[in-house]
């Protein structure tokens, strides 16, 4: 296997933490994560829909979308496939084409992606050092994952994120919002705090005044 980039020709190391950094594809060319994701990025396919407004983040790509070539050796990989290695350790036959296929896709459409952002901060407060994505609850209470249906309160609801739903009750987030499997946001607080953690945020929305 090799030990250097086949694009970049440096070690297969991440230079920051020195932790192994690869890509091996099954025409057994290997990458930096970086550098193919650069190629895939600046790669010349076939024009696509342009962007939307909506506040409805959408479904998974077509699987179509998965193909590559390597940009080594010119072989097309359909679906992209790759084993990975990097600090959470080996992943053999990871859909690589998928991944960089949803990145590509909100890389072109920022509002999408800033709401994906705000959806991932919903659930998990990862909002980056700099707080920006929590400063768009005012702007993206109304965010809703098409997969599931799932709005911002059922997302940081299920994820028990109850400084979170505070505020994007605060902000005039939806607490009658159904997602696809006819689950109200009470359900879901039902589920992770119970009947006390219904009328605390029953409460918080001040319904009932």
């Amino acid at each position: 296997m090799s030990t250097t980039c086949d694009l970049c020709s440096a070690p297969l190391t991440d230079p920051d933490t020195g932790l192994p950094d690869s890509v091996l594809l099954p025409c057994s060319h290997t990458f930096h994560y970086p550098c193919i994701e650069d190629e895939y990025l600046n790669y010349d396919f076939p024009a696509t829909a342009s962007s939307s407004t909506t506040t409805t983040i959408p479904a998974p790509l077509p699987t179509a979308s998965n193909s590559f070539p390597c940009p080594t050796c010119h072989t097309l990989h359909n679906p992209l496939l790759a084993t990975l290695h990097n600090e959470g350790g080996l992943q053999h036959s990871y859909n690589l084409g998928a991944h960089l296929a949803e990145e590509a896709y909100y890389d072109a459409r920022p509002h999408l992606k800033r709401m994906r952002a705000f959806l991932s901060f919903c659930a998990e407060g990862d909002a980056g050092d700099d707080g920006e994505v929590e400063s768009d609850a005012g702007r993206l209470v109304d965010a809703v994952d098409r997969e599931t249906g799932e709005g911002v309160l059922h997302v940081a609801a299920g994820n028990a994120r109850w400084d979170v739903v505070r505020v994007l009750l605060e902000k005039g987030a939806d607490l009658g919002r159904m997602d696809n499997a006819g689950r109200g946001v009470l359900d879901v607080v039902r589920e992770v705090a119970g009947e006390e953690g219904v009328r605390e945020v029953v409460e918080a929305a001040g319904w009932g005044r």
